[in-house]
C-alpha cells in the first residue's frame, strides 16, 4: 500500500500532537514545529527528515496574520462558511 506524502505529513503532525498531549502541553502551531524539530534530532530516515522539514515549513504558513483567511487553509476549499449567528426559536420569540 502506497501512502502519499500528504498522508505521511498528517501522520507526523499527529505524532507530534500526541507527544505534546501526553506531556499535557498545549498543541499550537509553534509547539508542533518545536516538537517536530525535536523528533528530527532522533530520526535516521532521510525521507522522514525531509518530510519533517516540509511539514515545519507548511506549519510556518499558519503563524502569520495573513493565514487567518479561510482560503489559506487548503482543507477548507469548497466548503461553505458556517454562520454562527444565534437565531431565536419561536418559543423564545413569543416569550418577549
Amino acid at each position: 500500500m502506497f501512502i502519499s506524502d500528504e498522508e505521511q505529513g498528517n501522520l507526523l503532525i499527529g505524532q507530534a500532537a500526541m507527544q505534546l498531549l501526553l506531556r499535557s502541553q498545549d498543541v499550537t502551531v509553534q509547539s508542533l514545529q518545536k516538537e517536530m524539530l525535536m523528533m528530527a534530532e532522533n530520526e535516521s530516515d532521510e525521507q522522514r527528515l525531509v518530510l519533517m522539514h516540509e511539514m515545519r515549513r507548511w506549519l510556518a504558513g499558519y503563524c502569520s496574520l495573513s493565514s487567518r483567511a479561510p482560503e489559506r487553509a487548503g482543507w477548507l476549499e469548497g466548503k461553505q462558511p458556517v454562520d454562527f449567528r444565534y437565531t431565536a426559536t419561536s418559543e423564545e420569540r413569543n416569550k418577549s
